[in-house]
């Protein structure tokens, strides 16, 4: 194995003196002389090669020089055949100052290749200047101080470049062409011998070799050969004894190292790679696997490193975990690990580099954790830890809304504003769910679709819903609505029809039944004396008995329930309040606090909104105000959920005759723009809301005009529950009566 660092490589080493002769010219091309030209005589310095363009290796290269003022020093840089990198240096100096002289370039024949050679640099050291002058290959002059007159350039140094003649020593450097180990085993007293051939003469060979526990321990054994200079390519038989301290099996060839001409060494290793700073020949060497021989010595055996805990992966199986080997107890505790990490059982490309803790992108993988221990004279073990995973994944989940109608026999849904996104990709989720009334689990209720019962009126409905890709990557998002008792749009008389209520001037109430599809059954009369009330709401089942009802305001300001007994007729009634006297309008909104239970809304004198809850029981809970300012509206109207979404609205109409949408909370209004939904309304003399009276899901909103004309104007909560107002606030009109001008009141 290569024991030097990793920046003294072939490569590393080659870059590296390029990058300081790199150095060297840019810090001098940065330098611009100091001192201006002036009238004194600028260097004149003459340079030239004096020996032949040939020379022959282990000789000198000889270059004369002449300057126009002393100089101590002349040093001049060339490089060989091999490449700029591979640079040799003479140099001529004298104490006493001259302006002539010799330079002398050693050429010594075990490191010198034959071929061309480059003069690089020249440097002179005048006289009386500080820092030296140096004149590069392309015929530059550079000097951080230059003498007063200036520098002459010397040329291009190609002029001054020569050929070296070195048989002995050719670009290239010897390499194995065959090895074989010995064929049966050595044992301990003996000697172990390999053969080998090289491509080029060589003085010495030496291979290091190491135990099974594949480090270099003391139990190495290097084999050597050594033979004379010669010019032919070397070859031999590389022997060293077996000792008694060698373990039992295979000695494996690690590293070759190969001395010729001179100092000039080559290492190769096992691996393929080689240590020079010239290319090995030929290309296809032989193997140093070739050279292996094995021991046999009984009394000796490698035992392996063990895992007496196994090897685990420890997480924490959150999202954006870092998994890390946990190995615990290891035998011998000094073991070298080397760790692959495996995601589905392929390995992590970008885990080359072997850390205990594995980076990246793991969600939604099954993880595996390899490790290899190595320690000096012991044997190498490999362990596989258990999968663990698929690791979670960055599971985003967005708004979920219950959809449907909770009314009796209603259907209920969840629907998500977003689609779940799961990081990475990849994968089909699994939905499931769980509805709840009033927090209890609902047995056997583990479908998308949920039918409301009559068990769950007042109640509220959940629904969670738990999207799951992998059992680590799951989460669970919940919707819920507030079912309240019967509402008013679901008819007096039981059909479960949007109807109307209608009072004539002599008190009569008159029950107009609507069909479902937009139009009417034959009207009833269903009470007498009804014109002592000022007032008269239709808020629903208001007692939670599972009938709608009507609530009447009389001119003292009392208030009374009369409870519907669910087929057109009552049940009874009773007085509910006083002192509503003090209130300009009140509507009924249905659940505005969707607690299941339907409300009241009033208006009082300074124009507050206060909400009077119900209690479901036909009683009130505490009431609060929930809106100021409200005097600009001449008219409220209460249609119910009219925008699809299962949150009481209001319609304000302005004293211009706008129509103005209100979204109601628990505790007040949508904190929202106020938006117009409609003109012109300054011409209806009553209106209101009966609830859906076409079919088609959406509430609708009744107006009467001063000729008793009634129109009913189509809701389109369905499409604004999907796309907003943006898609129309009504679906259109249609003329649904006449003479409805003669009722004093009609709700």
């Amino acid at each position: 194995m290569d024991s030097r660092p990793s920046w003294l490589s072939p490569v590393n080493a080659r870059r590296y003196a390029a990058v300081v002769l790199a150095a060297v010219m840019a810090a001098l091309l940065l330098v611009a002389p100091s001192t201006p030209a002036s009238a004194a005589d600028p260097l004149v310095f003459t340079f030239k090669r004096t020996s032949p363009t040939t020379v022959q290796a282990g000789q000198q290269v000889f270059f004369e020089f002449t300057a126009s003022m002393p100089v101590s020093r002349v040093e001049v840089t060339a490089s060989d055949s091999l490449g700029d990198y591979r640079a040799y240096s003479g140099a001529w100096t004298s104490s006493t100052p001259a302006t002539s002289g010799t330079v002398q370039l050693p050429v010594p024949a075990e490191r010198w290749t034959a071929g061309p050679a480059k003069v690089q640099l020249v440097r002179v050291d005048a006289a009386g200047l500080h820092d030296p002058i140096y004149f590069d290959r392309s015929g530059n002059v550079y000097s951080n101080t230059p003498p007063s007159g200036g520098m002459r350039p010397l040329g291009p140094l190609s002029a001054f470049d020569f050929t070296v003649a070195n048989a002995a020593l050719p670009p290239r450097a010897p390499a194995f062409t065959a090895l074989a180990g010995p064929s049966t085993p050595v044992e301990p007293g003996q000697t172990a011998s390999v053969q080998f051939a090289m491509s080029l003469p060589a003085q010495r060979v030496e291979l290091r070799y190491v135990n099974g526990s594949g480090l270099s321990g003391p139990s190495d054994v290097t084999l050597t050969w050594t033979g004379p200079a010669t010019t032919t390519p070397a070859s031999g038989m590389a022997t060293g004894p077996v000792s008694t301290a060698m373990f039992n099996g295979g000695y494996a060839l690690a590293e070759a190292r190969v001395t010729y001409l001179g100092s000039s060494s080559v290492r190769y290793f096992r691996d393929g790679r080689y240590d020079g700073f010239v290319k090995p020949y030929p290309d296809t060497r032989a193997n140093l696997s070739d050279g292996d021989f094995t021991v046999h010595n009984p009394g000796k055996i490698l035992k392996p490193v063990s895992f007496p805990d196994g090897v685990h992966i420890a997480t924490d199986f959150q999202v954006g975990t870092v998994p890390t080997a946990n190995v615990g107890a290891m035998e011998p505790s000094d073991a070298i690990l080397e760790y692959e990490w495996f995601k589905d059982g392929l390995p992590v490309e970008s885990q080359t580099d072997g850390l205990p803790s594995l980076f990246g992108v793991i969600g939604g993988s099954t993880l595996t954790l390899r490790i290899t221990a190595r320690a000096i004279d012991r044997l190498p073990t490999t362990v596989t830890s258990q999968p663990v995973g698929p690791m979670p994944r960055q599971l985003d989940t967005f708004p979920m809304f219950m959809r449907g109608n909770p009314s009796l026999g209603g259907q209920l849904y969840p629907e998500w504003s977003m689609p779940p996104a799961v990081s990475p990709l990849g994968g089909t989720p699994t939905y499931t769910y769980t509805w709840k009334r009033d927090g209890a689990p609902i047995q056997g209720a583990g479908n998308a679709i949920y039918t409301v019962t009559k068990a769950d009126l007042g109640y509220t409905l959940t629904v969670d819903v738990t999207v799951a890709y992998e059992p680590l990557t799951q989460k669970t998002v919940s919707a819920e609505v507030a079912v309240p008792h019967t509402q008013r749009g679901e008819g007096f008389n039981g059909d479960r029809t949007a109807d109307l209520f209608a009072r004539t001037t002599s008190g009569d109430l008159l029950l107009y039944p609507g069909n479902g599809r937009g139009g009417w059954l034959p009207a009833q009369t269903i009470g007498r004396g009804w014109g002592i009330f000022d007032t008269l709401l239709a808020p629903g089942d208001f007692d939670g008995d599972g009938a709608t009802d009507v609530i009447g305001r009389d001119q003292s300001g009392r208030l009374f329930l009369y409870q519907g007994n669910g087929f057109g007729g009552w049940k009874g009634s009773r007085q509910i309040g006083q002192g509503w006297q003090g209130f300009k309008e009140i509507v009924a909104p249905g659940d505005f606090n969707r607690d299941g239970a339907h409300d009241l809304l009033a208006k009082d004198n300074s124009d507050r909104l206060i909400l009077y809850p119900g209690d479901g029981a036909g009683g009130w809970k505490t009431p609060v105000t929930v809106g100021w300012g409200w005097g600009g509206f001449s008219r409220l109207m209460a249609p119910g959920w009219w925008t699809g979404y299962h949150e009481a609205n209001i319609l304000a109409q302005t004293t211009s005759g706008e129509l103005k949408l209100y979204t109601g909370l628990e505790d007040g209004f949508a904190d929202m723009p106020v938006q117009t939904v409609g003109s012109g309304w300054n011409s209806v003399t009553k209106a209101g809301g009966p609830g859906d009276f076409n079919g088609d899901g959406s509430p609708d909103v009744f107006g009467i005009d001063a000729n008793g004309t009634m129109t009913m104007y189509w809701g389109n909560g369905t499409r604004i529950n999907g796309c907003g107002l943006g898609c129309g606030a009504w679906k259109g009109s249609a003329v649904v009566g006449w003479g409805w001008g003669s009722f004093t009141a009609v709700f």
